[in-house]
């Protein structure tokens, strides 16, 4: 992956953070590199161990040259309350499958912040269904009616195998202790019991 992603090739690129893992899939729709990058935080013009932002590409070969189809950025979240101290994706979740068998990978990418004063911190699961973003939100919090569990309204009409991949996932994260769900679905327009069940069945 040197050789794709030299110095030169990433400057072309517009990768501006060093890169900490790749995925080389082929699909339906040709060649494609999923490449994840994160920035180390910088206090003081020191490097310390803390990633501050984080940034992951998709490229598709196209006659011959790497074409970006799609990113994502993001970065550690600071105000007056709270105060996030690294951003990393978590590499152990992240998977580029074909789950539903149509010939289109969906990458499904996972990452989350730190912040320790006030387990305040949060975790995303980004799921890319035919190039388009699907997203779950979650924040933390020691308070019971601080933690909230967005979910897109497209993630429902996703196919079920897609669904129950996320659902196992959603377990498999809470089981570990790295997030702490309270079952809480919240949108722009409702709230309401979200049990990971749901995923399960499509909503009107």
């Amino acid at each position: 992956m040197d050789k794709i992603f030299s110095s030169a090739k990433k400057k072309v690129l517009k990768i501006k953070y060093p890169i900490v893992r790749v995925y080389k899939y082929n699909d339906r729709t040709g060649e494609n590199y999923l490449v994840l990058t994160e920035r180390k935080d910088i206090r003081n013009s020191i490097e310390t161990k803390q990633n501050d932002s984080i940034q992951a590409f998709n490229f598709r070969l196209k006659n011959g040259l790497l074409k970006e189809e799609w990113s994502l950025r993001d970065f550690i979240y600071k105000d007056k309350y709270i105060e996030e101290s690294s951003i990393w994706f978590w590499t152990k979740y992240i998977e580029v499958k074909d789950y539903d068998g149509d010939g289109f990978m969906e990458p499904i990418i996972i990452y989350g912040t730190n912040e320790e004063d006030h387990g305040d911190d949060r975790m995303k699961i980004l799921v890319y269904h035919k190039d388009e973003k699907k997203a779950i939100r979650h924040q933390n919090s020691d308070l019971d009616d601080a933690r909230t569990t967005q979910v897109d309204a497209s993630v429902f009409k996703m196919p079920l195998l897609i669904r129950k991949k996320i659902k196992t996932l959603l377990e498999e994260i809470d089981e570990k202790g790295f997030t702490n769900f309270n079952h809480i679905y919240v949108s722009s327009k409702r709230r309401f019991q979200f049990e990971k069940e749901q995923l399960l069945v499509p909503q009107k």
